[in-house]
């Protein structure tokens, strides 16, 4: 109600209405500001009334919207009929251009009129003259709204005049008679003046007369009398009324209008001023734009949407807020004089809008919710009031309406009804029970949940009040006076409680529950109750009974996994390691491996900012058996197979990462083994077809030196000719190594004892190679024969002693081994050149440089050199290498850099017997007792070659792929088990990790481990404590045999 009554100030148009109690809503605050308003519009509604001057205010087109009772006296109209009329129906045409022109010349360019003349028609037909002041009325937005005026009559003052040119002595008797001051100057004094003007300012008029008038008026108008003065006496047709300020007797100055004109007077000439006290009227002028100021202001700042309109339902004010509103809810914007129908682009809220308006133009006020907008840019609820506005205290001239933006709290009433909704559906579907309680004993239930009868078995009204039994009695006897203390000391901190207890259903099944609740209490701090949940967890603590039972039976299965498992920080310093991934790596503890960076691991650094990369990248995330090369503690490369991923915070930035690490060194050797044989076979076909392509051009020139020998005999021409022939003879020979790395040479094998030709290669090195160099041997005096051919092998050692020679710049030692080897079937099967039989095994070692992981893949490939330019072909250890295969052999090569080189030549043995041979002996396999044998090991082939030895030579077997599968069979078998074999590289659980995990069973039980890497065994010493044998692979029967026996028999 408030802001309608300020939007009426703002139109200037007096209002006034009387507000009745509203039996929809009673707010207080909003009563109280309205006895304001209401006071203040009385005091407004009086100073108009009240005035002797008329009012008037209208539109821009002129219609009449309001005028006061002095208005309407003066042209004798009622208010209702002026409301009918415009100006110009009350003013003669003959008025109407000088009008407009006053309008555009000074109302609509300064916002005011000097004071001006004009004429009136009154309702009668008489024209009267008047005095006016025009206003221009403005919004707060600055926007035209309409104009008022203060006018007056004076039919009186022109009578006057009249009378003045009429008689001088009846100009005295009306002007004793008038009201406005009348006073006559002749040369500055005064002559003459009326009582009116006397009384005016408080004096008599004796003390006026014979004074200088301009001792009456204020200073800073003289300067702006005397101009006019001397230009109205220059003949200069002027403006002749104008206001000023006159100095009244107590001191004070009032403000005056004054009309100046030139008479005669006692036959000479006078000014006549003609005085009207217009103080009132600047007063009342004050206090309107003071009103208007305030109250806009007051206005304005409402954020509730404000607007009144006509009965035409046109705009006549709005506020910014309201201007907002719809702008949001129809992208609009609002004009003065526009209807708001003609805005509301949603048929249904034009229907509601005018339906509520027409409402209180019948002189209803009330209040409406409304859900209003259109749906393509908003839709709000709004609470709106709607108050007709009365003129008078009878006549309806429009509505004022007030709206508040209820879309919030509307919101927040829909999601409370949800969330209680949600809530009652949550509590009937909680897997427990809600309940409200006191704080004694019996825990008496004011409230409990629909879920009692699940849970306990008993109805809900068996509780409320202890009707039938009290919550304490189901609880555990054991337990009821732990809860009531626990419970007790948490409400003693006003701190919730949390509890887990036994109770005793209906039908006597005993259940664990656990129950989180808290006290609440009144304003002044007392408890009132207790509120809380109570939940079934029987389930999860037999969960935890059977987790604990399982943690502790598989506690040492999962401490030692044999996957390498990690956590590394982004910097990558590691966070946890587990055993295995030290065993793997060649740390001797966690702690030995933990202090140092993952970065430390990998054999090539760079490798892991590519993963860093792969990890942070929210679309992939991780990697999933990844083939990366680590090193060992001693630098010595492994394969692995990586997966590893991020793990992320809430906000998606790295906490750390997580890896899971299987060793495939193994594996990959046996695929390297593959890999190189089709290479070289691949590099022999080659090279073959450019050894043909190279004797064909070699040929004709070995042929030619002969016939330019016969034809040149000059000794320089023979010279030049033998030096010719020696590099075209050296180029054959090259082009022979390549041909027998190719295909070998075409030779019959025959039955030969290599001992002689490594005896001959022993007596060359030791006349040959640098005195620095220790040459040492150890053959085998009983040394089975080969098949073969004495020239090859023997350019096959006398390249692979060159070969050391070379590898040991500043000396060392070089030694010579030979013995005899049976490859049975398990060896065949893990090493993929060997068969099973008998074979002799030459190794030649040197304590040199050593090769390098990167490049011992190459080096029988042919032409492949570490040498300098000119010091090597790179044919050496390739044909080498094929005339061993020539002879069904093989070449195994262990290398580490820094320690030197071991060549293994395996050569298969013949039982035939040539001069000086003896035939092989037949070694004696000691067969089982009927032991059985326990073989753990990943590699499917092995397991089957193991078992179908040891089951020939009389032992019972057991096999299993893995730790975990091996520990399972153990458990169920033990009382069958004498001796288990354990290969240490497995996955899921290595051999270490079973192998402690097994002696947590049977610490006495009999162990071999088996390894296809070549393992530090010392260093595994604290590990592996207390195994009876190791076996590298490969191994023959004869070694696995005797090994099984002698660990056996200790």
């Amino acid at each position: 109600m408030i802001e309608a009554f300020l939007m009426l100030f703002l139109t200037l148009i007096p209002i006034f209405r009387y507000y009745k109690p509203s039996n929809n809503r009673s707010r207080f605050m909003e009563n109280k500001t309205k006895k304001k308003i209401h006071f203040k519009d009385a005091i407004y509604h009086q100073l108009l009334q009240s005035m002797m001057d008329g009012f008037i205010f209208t539109d821009m087109e002129g219609i009449i919207l309001e005028s006061n009772k002095a208005f309407q006296q003066i042209l004798g109209y009622t208010d209702k009929e002026l409301r009918n009329l415009t100006y110009k129906d009350i003013t003669p045409e003959k008025w109407h251009p000088a009008e407009i022109k006053i309008i555009e010349e000074q109302i609509l360019s300064r916002g005011y009129s000097d004071v001006y003349e004009k004429e009136y028609r009154k309702k009668d037909g008489t024209i009267i003259p008047v005095e006016l002041r025009t206003f221009l009325f403005k919004n707060d937005k600055g926007e035209t709204e309409g104009i008022w005026a203060i006018v007056r009559d004076i039919s009186e003052r022109d009578n006057l005049i009249k009378a003045r040119k009429t008689s001088e002595i009846n100009f005295i008797n009306i002007a004793e008679q008038a009201s406005d001051g009348i006073f006559i100057v002749v040369d500055g004094i005064i002559k003459y003046c009326n009582p009116a003007l006397a009384k005016m300012g408080g004096y008599t008029i004796d003390e006026l007369i014979g004074t200088s008038f301009l001792d009456y008026i204020h200073p800073d108008f003289i300067p702006v009398i005397a101009e006019r003065y001397k230009r109205r006496l220059a003949g200069e047709d002027i403006e002749t009324l104008f206001e000023t300020q006159l100095l009244y007797k107590n001191g004070t100055y009032g403000d005056a209008e004054i009309n100046i004109s030139f008479i005669g007077y006692n036959g000479g000439k006078a000014i006549m001023v003609m005085v009207r006290d217009i103080t009132e009227r600047k007063h009342t002028e004050e206090i309107i734009n003071q009103q208007h100021a305030t109250l806009q202001g007051i206005l304005e700042s409402s954020s509730s949407p404000i607007f009144s309109v006509d009965v035409n339902y046109r705009y006549t004010s709005f506020n910014k807020s309201h201007a907002e509103i719809m702008k949001q809810i129809y992208d609009v914007q609002i004009e003065l004089g526009k209807s708001i129908l003609e805005y509301q682009s949603v048929e249904k809220d034009r229907l509601i809008a005018k339906a509520n308006i027409d409402r209180a133009l019948n002189g209803e006020s009330h209040i409406q919710e409304a859900y209003s907008g259109d749906a393509k840019h908003a839709r709000l609820y709004f609470e709106v009031s709607h108050n007709p506005i009365i003129y008078l205290e009878h006549n309806i001239v429009g509505t004022a309406v007030i709206a508040r933006d209820l879309t919030s709290r509307k919101l927040a009433e829909e999601a409370l009804k949800d969330n209680e909704e949600r809530l009652n559906n949550l509590i009937a579907n909680l897997p427990g029970l809600v309940y409200r309680c006191k704080n004694d004993r019996n825990w008496t239930m004011e409230y409990l949940s629909d879920s009692c009868k699940a849970l306990l078995g008993y109805e809900v009204e068996d509780f409320i009040e202890d009707k039938r039994l009290s919550y304490n009695d189901i609880i555990h006897p054991d337990d009821r006076e732990r809860i009531w203390n626990e419970v007790q000391e948490a409400i003693g901190r006003k701190d919730k409680y949390e509890l887990n207890y036994r109770v005793r259903t209906k039908d006597g099944v005993e259940k664990s529950v656990w129950e989180k609740g808290t006290g609440i209490y009144s304003p002044d701090g007392e408890l009132i109750a207790l509120e809380g949940f109570i939940q079934d967890i029987t389930d999860i603590r037999q969960a935890e009974k059977a987790l604990l039972e399982s943690e502790k039976k598989y506690k040492d299965i999962v401490k030692w996994a044999p996957i390498g498992i990690y956590q590394s920080t982004p910097d990558g310093d590691f966070i946890t390691v587990n055993a295995s991934l030290v065993s793997m790596l060649g740390y001797q503890s966690v702690d030995d491996l933990i202090k140092n960076n993952i970065k430390d691991c990998y054999y090539n650094y760079d490798e892991r900012e590519k993963l860093i990369t792969q990890y942070d990248n929210p679309a992939l995330g991780s990697v999933t058996n990844l083939e990366v090369y680590w090193k060992k503690k001693d630098g010595k490369p492994i394969s692995i197979l990586l997966s590893a991923h991020a793990i992320r915070d809430d906000e998606g930035n790295t906490k750390y990462y997580e890896g899971f690490v299987l060793d495939i060194t193994e594996r990959k050797s046996l695929e390297v083994q593959l890999l190189r044989t089709q290479r070289l076979d691949s590099l022999g076909t080659l090279a073959s077809g450019i050894a043909h392509d190279l004797n064909n051009v070699l040929s004709p020139i070995l042929l030619s030196i002969d016939m330019l020998k016969m034809y040149s005999p000059e000794e320089k021409m023979q010279k030049l000719l033998s030096t010719l022939e020696i590099n075209a003879i050296r180029g054959r020979d090259i082009i022979k190594q390549v041909l027998t790395f190719a295909r070998g040479f075409k030779s019959e094998f025959g039955i030969l004892q290599p001992k002689h030709i490594m005896k001959d290669i022993l007596n060359i090195a030791q006349e040959t190679f640098p005195k620095n160099i220790q040459i040492i041997s150890d053959i085998f005096p009983d040394l089975w024969t080969v098949k073969g051919d004495a020239t090859q092998l023997h350019q096959v050692l006398m390249n692979l002693f060159l070969n050391a020679r070379d590898a040991m710049p500043v000396g060392g030692t070089l030694e010579l081994k030979a013995l005899n080897f049976i490859s049975d079937r398990q060896f065949a099967k893990m090493q993929l050149q060997a068969h099973e039989g008998a074979y002799i095994i030459i190794s030649i070692r040197d304590t040199g440089e050593g090769i390098p992981y990167s490049v011992i893949e190459k080096i029988f490939d042919p032409f492949f050199t570490t040498k300098e330019i000119g010091k090597g072909t790179g044919l050496g250890l390739s044909t080498s290498h094929t005339i061993v295969r020539g002879h069904g052999g093989f070449i195994e090569v262990k290398s580490e850099v820094g320690k030197g080189t071991i060549f293994d030549v395996y050569l298969p043995a013949v039982e035939e017997t040539s001069q000086n041979n003896k035939p092989m002996e037949k070694i004696k396999l000691v067969p089982g007792k009927g032991e059985g044998i326990l073989i753990v090991d990943d590699e499917v082939s092995v397991l089957d070659i193991i078992k179908q030895t040891l089951e020939l030579y009389g032992y019972n077997t057991f096999i299993a792929k893995d730790g975990i599968e091996g520990l399972a069979i153990y458990a169920q078998n033990r009382d069958k088990i004498d001796l288990v074999m354990i290969d240490l590289m497995m996955p899921v659980m290595d051999g270490i990790q079973m192998y402690n995990a097994l002696r947590k069973f049977n610490a006495k039980i009999p162990v071999i481990t088996m390894s296809g890497e070549k393992l530090d065994i010392s260093s595994l010493a604290s590990s592996l404590s207390g195994v009876g044998a190791h076996l590298q692979k490969p191994y023959t029967a004869e070694i696995l045999l005797k090994t099984l026996r002698e660990v056996l028999e200790k």
